[in-house]
């Protein structure tokens, strides 16, 4: 098992397997599985055991640094992003330019004063907590996360005569680390209702994975994206048929994913069963009558889809759907969430 501190300069000629249980990419992928790579008297072969990677992506990252690796100019990364991605940090006006100073002038002068940076850090992070919506909360973060990202790479071959460039850099490196953590890929109380009381292992292929020798492009680096979710851009519909799959091991897949788009499309187009959803009804009597119908709806497959209703008519898979579904259109027709 290989932690991140051990992904680069662990060398132990021994180490002939290696399990992975980490979403892996680009050069991590290099670094991590290459800690195979030593030569030791009768070790002839190695083996990774990985529960998360696709394999066509794993090769396509060791692939990328086989041959020979180049940056066309046009490609480098521009030092005047920093100024771009800093203007939208700064255009949510969360923090002040006194602030910002007063944290310098603690942070840089000799002393082991760094408790007084907390007052300073707490109230930004309570006024980014009251002020900002969700949407804008993972926005400042995705770009405070890309000026420090670009800074620190751009720092070591380069010289900056702007001190405020530093200032921002260590201001915002310590603010991030204070800001509370946002989790918005399901509602907490949807989460609060799954319980975990059997898991499926499952052997799923084994592969040899072979190069080609060529070139690889690099490309510099560039402001990310300020907008919606940080870590994966999926819909709902996604990622609900993702946590069945994870669950429970059901193995659905994009053409049962119709399928579940056409109960959901069912589901709001029932004018009887939407007009529940008000907030003169209790959560539970909605509740109720949601479960009803959606039942009535996958009763549809059972003469043209036979595998997608046993699947979906299994005890847990069928009320952690239900869960979901429920929560997400509750949140819309009632609370009036939109996503």
């Amino acid at each position: 098992m290989v932690a991140n501190k051990f992904q680069t300069g662990f060398d132990e000629p021994l180490l002939q397997t290696m399990f992975v249980d980490k979403k892996l990419g680009g050069a991590n992928t290099v670094q991590t599985l290459s800690r195979l790579n030593r030569n030791r008297r009768g070790k002839d072969a190695t083996m990774v055991l990985d529960f998360v990677n696709d394999p066509e992506l794993v090769q396509a990252d060791f692939q990328h640094f086989y041959g020979k690796n180049f940056m066309e100019e046009e490609n480098e990364t521009d030092p005047n992003s920093l100024y771009d991605v800093l203007n939208q940090v700064e255009e949510y006006k969360i923090f002040y330019e006194t602030e910002v100073n007063t944290f310098a002038e603690i942070f840089f002068r000799k002393g082991d004063d760094f408790e007084l940076l907390q007052p300073i850090l707490n109230s930004i992070s309570t006024r980014f907590a009251d002020e900002l919506e969700e949407e804008d909360q993972l926005g400042f973060k995705a770009a405070a996360k890309s000026f420090i990202k670009i800074y620190r790479f751009l720092s070591q071959i380069i010289t900056f005569t702007d001190v405020e460039l530093e200032k921002k850099y260590v201001f915002l490196t310590a603010l991030l680390k204070k800001l509370p953590y946002i989790q918005s890929n399901l509602p907490l109380d949807v989460v609060n209702d799954i319980e975990l009381d059997s898991y499926k292992i499952q052997f799923k292929f084994q592969n040899d994975l072979s190069l080609v020798k060529e070139d690889g492009e690099d490309y510099g680096m560039t402001p990310e994206g300020t907008g919606g979710n940080i870590d994966e851009d999926v819909d709902y519909l996604s990622n609900i048929i993702k946590v069945l799959n994870d669950t429970f091991g059901l193995e659905l897949t994009e053409e049962d994913k119709l399928d579940f788009n056409r109960v959901k499309k069912n589901l709001y187009d029932n004018q009887e069963l939407m007009s529940y959803f008000n907030k003169q009804n209790s959560k539970n009597d909605i509740k109720d009558k949601f479960e009803e119908e959606v039942d009535d709806e996958f009763l549809n497959f059972i003469n043209t889809k036979l595998d997608f209703y046993n699947k979906m008519t299994d005890d847990k898979a069928n009320g952690l759907f239900k869960n979901l579904l429920f929560q997400e259109i509750y949140n819309r027709e009632v609370r009036g969430l939109r996503k």
